[in-house]
Order: C-alpha cells, then sequence, then structure tokens
C-alpha cells in the first residue's frame, strides 16, 4: 500500500502520510509531476525522495512513484476534510450519549464502499470515521482500508480509544 498521499487541498498541493500529522506542501508543478510519473511507471524524484526522508523519515529512494504514492485529483467541490458516523450502535452507556437505544444501524457494506467514493471525489483528503462506536461495525477495517486505499487519511474518534485518536 502507498506510504504517501498527493492531494489538493484548497488552492495548493500537499504531501501527507497516513500515520504522521504532519503534511508538506507542494508546488502543483510537484503534484503534476507526480501523476505523471505514475502513469511512466518512473522511480521516486530526488525531490521526493529528500522531502520523506525530512519529514518523516522515510526512504523512498529507488521505489517506484506508483507504489509510494497514491496521488489524488481534485475533488469536485473541493472538500478537504469530513467526518462519518459509521453506525449509530454502541456497547458503551455513557450518560452524556446522544444515540438514545443505540441500535446497530448503518449501511450496508456496497453503500459504504459508494460513500467512500463520494468523499473522495468531493475532495474529502482526510477522514474521521466515528458512531455509536465504530469499532463494533462488522464493516469498519475493511472501510478503513478502503477509505486509506482511495487515498484518505483516516482518523478514529472512538470512545474505546478515547475520543480522536488512530487506531493502533
Amino acid at each position: 500500500m502507498h506510504a504517501l498521499i498527493a492531494a489538493p487541498y484548497e488552492d495548493e498541493h500537499l504531501l501527507l502520510r497516513a500515520d504522521s500529522p504532519r503534511a508538506v506542501k507542494i508546488p502543483a508543478r510537484r503534484c503534476m509531476e507526480l501523476r505523471q510519473a505514475v502513469t511512466r511507471a518512473a522511480i521516486t524524484p530526488a525531490w521526493l525522495a529528500d522531502t520523506a526522508r525530512t519529514a518523516w523519515d522515510l526512504n523512498l529512494t529507488g521505489h517506484r512513484v506508483s507504489t509510494v504514492v497514491r496521488v489524488r485529483h481534485p475533488g469536485r467541490f473541493r472538500h478537504s476534510r469530513g467526518t462519518w458516523e459509521i453506525n449509530l450502535g454502541c456497547d458503551y452507556d455513557c450518560e452524556h450519549c446522544y444515540l438514545g437505544e443505540k441500535r446497530f444501524e448503518g449501511l450496508t457494506r456496497p453503500r459504504k464502499k459508494h460513500l467512500l467514493r463520494v468523499m473522495r471525489d468531493a475532495g474529502v483528503a482526510w477522514l474521521e470515521i466515528t458512531g455509536g462506536e465504530p469499532l463494533v461495525d462488522p464493516d469498519f477495517p475493511s472501510a478503513y482500508r478502503y477509505a486509506h486505499r482511495l487515498g484518505m487519511v483516516v482518523k478514529l474518534l472512538s470512545p474505546a480509544h478515547g475520543c480522536g485518536t488512530s487506531p493502533p
């Protein structure tokens, strides 16, 4: 799976790493260069290898761009962040919860994948998955991986991990 995501962000472009809060701004021409390198099966350019090493201590030297960078196209609506309640169910009984009966409801797996594609097409690069309790959703692992494959940095908001943490 790719180590970095190159994504448009408002009027700029960013390099992102899924497990890091750090982002690196890159000129639009560099993003275009990466897009072309993917189609040509080119090796990682020196500027990208240097940037990855400096920002994330990541060695990309000698790798094909297509194997290490997911290059995102501009979204239709240029939204960069999204939050998704993957389900309404929860196995906790918090006093402050708004869910009421906490029924385990949500979209089917195909509808979840469709929704993730819609968010990608809207331009979402950062996705926060919450619930209910997202970890009790049987489709959570596959939804998380699918969002990452689509080029999103995914964050988990779960009472089981403390609000606003990334999965282990």
